[in-house]
């Protein structure tokens, strides 16, 4: 069992992008004071429609980094509260991280935006297009409208870790599963250990404070949606996103028989390919 406790993404990553200062001359790390809290995000301010790329729980801004590439237009990619190089705060309810994303589309003077969220962001977004109903295009990575989970799990974790073997080994030991990337590039190294950029108690807040019912803000989003699912999900219910689709005749789904709650790493090139067509048949 020991060989496999290293997974085989980690025979290729490269660690000194571990600590979330991505490495990219088209992408700037900017800071702008939101809702009363330092927010950390990438842009590449080029000119044209702006997509705004909202990561999960345990994320980063650098999760998304990759999606640039294949995006011609303006990229915006915020660390969420409590999250990446963001400051940490006392709140994490669904309005705070909602008026954060306002605060930011304010300030970077942005308009009617294409927004992809994966789980928590998904939230997020779906949350904001409720109220303003000003998005050009919804992409919903790995979330439905009910959400019921938690991050208790943390409570059995350490909060310094010798190594990522040891990292990846803590992962499998509690839920049987190999740490996922998106996790790892919220690690940092300093001294002599491993740490997570959040705080363990702040997830495990977010997460309650967020759980729920969304059907209402479902009801009131008019731009088109595609819905991605990872059929070996933890997180998503097939009968849920089945009946988002019923109730929605502007939103698809598409499911990938390779992915669970982390598509984007998973299914990169699907994803991307799904991506593209999805923009580009909604008339970016």
């Amino acid at each position: 069992r020991d060989e496999l406790l290293i997974p085989p993404f980690f025979y290729f990553i490269n660690l000194s992008n571990v600590t979330c200062h991505l490495k990219n001359k088209d992408m700037q790390r900017k800071k702008l004071i939101v809702n009363n809290l330092n927010i950390s995000f990438l842009d590449n301010e080029k000119n044209g429609t702006t997509l705004i790329c909202l990561h999960g729980h345990f994320g980063t801004a650098s999760n998304f980094s990759f999606i640039e590439k294949i995006f011609n237009g303006r990229v915006v990619i915020p660390d969420l509260r409590g999250h990446g190089l963001s400051e940490h705060a006392t709140r994490y309810t669904i309005e705070e991280y909602v008026k954060d994303l306002e605060g930011l589309i304010t300030a970077l003077h942005i308009q009617n935006p294409i927004i992809i969220g994966h789980s928590l962001g998904g939230i997020i977004a779906m949350a904001y297009e409720a109220k303003h109903q000003n998005i050009k295009m919804l992409i919903l990575e790995e979330i439905g409208t009910e959400v019921n989970g938690s991050n208790e799990f943390l409570d059995k974790f350490p909060k310094e870790f010798a190594n990522i073997y040891e990292v990846d080994k803590t992962f499998r030991d509690n839920l049987g599963r190999p740490v996922s990337i998106y996790f790892i590039e919220s690690l940092y190294y300093e001294e002599t250990s491993w740490k997570f950029r959040f705080e363990y108690d702040d997830m495990i807040n977010s997460q309650k404070e967020i759980n729920g019912s969304y059907w209402k803000e479902w009801e009131k989003i008019n731009c088109p949606v595609l819905i991605m699912k990872g059929e070996k999900s933890w997180i998503t219910n097939k009968e849920n996103v089945e009946e988002m689709i019923n109730r929605n005749k502007k939103a698809e789904l598409i499911y990938y028989q390779n992915a669970g709650h982390g598509i984007h790493d998973e299914e990169r090139e699907k994803f991307c390919d799904d991506f593209k067509n999805f923009i580009n048949k909604n008339g970016r």
